[in-house]
């Protein structure tokens, strides 16, 4: 699932934005909270500080697009639900950058 954090705009903006930038509603969803069932965990992975995101840059351009002004800040995420009873350690390490499990580049 992808996850877009909008700030910046107005609240008509962010309904005009919703399913025009954010969403391809014929094939997506669109949610402002996380539907989750009992006995599942999100995992969010995110870009650190930085390094280029794509899916923020295009957002906010689209925005401004949208708007006529430059104000509104994206940040994305990706989020990942885990089915099953997960228990606090493993979501400690799950969510530990650190974990050989999540580093796919490895920042020095």
């Amino acid at each position: 699932m992808n996850a877009s954090d909008i700030y910046g705009i107005s609240e008509e903006e962010y309904i005009a934005s919703q399913n025009l930038i954010f969403s391809d509603p014929p094939t997506e969803e669109c949610y402002t909270s996380l539907p989750l069932q009992k006995d599942e965990t999100p995992i969010a992975i995110e870009y650190v500080p930085g390094q280029y995101d794509q899916r923020s840059d295009s957002g906010e351009q689209c925005l401004a697009m949208l708007t006529s002004h430059t104000h509104g800040t994206v940040h994305t995420a990706r989020i990942f639900v885990l089915t099953g009873r997960v228990s606090e350690k493993k979501q400690t390490e799950l969510s530990n950058s650190s974990s050989p499990l999540l580093t796919i580049n490895k920042l020095v």
